[in-house]
C-alpha cells in the first residue's frame, strides 16, 4: 500500500510526539477516480485543482495503529 499527505498535513503535525500517528494519511488507492478526471485537460492549474478537491474529500487515516497505555 502507498499512503499519502501533503506537506502542509504533514507539518502541522510534525511537532507532535508521534507525527505518523496523526490522521492525515490517504490511501493512495482511492485516488484512482481522479485520475480521468486529470487526464481530461492538459492545464497544469486545472488538474492540480481537482486533485486538491480530491484529496480534501478522502477518509484520513492514522499510518500506525494506536499507541498502548498501560491500561490496555
Amino acid at each position: 500500500r502507498l499512503w499519502l499527505t501533503t506537506e502542509k498535513e504533514f507539518q502541522d503535525h510534525i511537532n507532535d510526539p508521534r507525527p505518523l500517528d496523526a490522521r492525515i494519511w490517504v490511501r493512495a488507492h482511492d485516488l484512482r477516480g481522479c485520475r480521468d478526471a486529470v487526464e481530461e485537460t492538459e492545464n497544469i492549474v486545472r488538474q492540480r485543482t481537482v486533485v486538491r478537491e480530491r484529496l480534501r474529500d478522502l477518509r484520513r487515516y492514522s499510518l500506525l495503529p494506536p499507541a498502548r497505555t498501560n491500561d490496555s
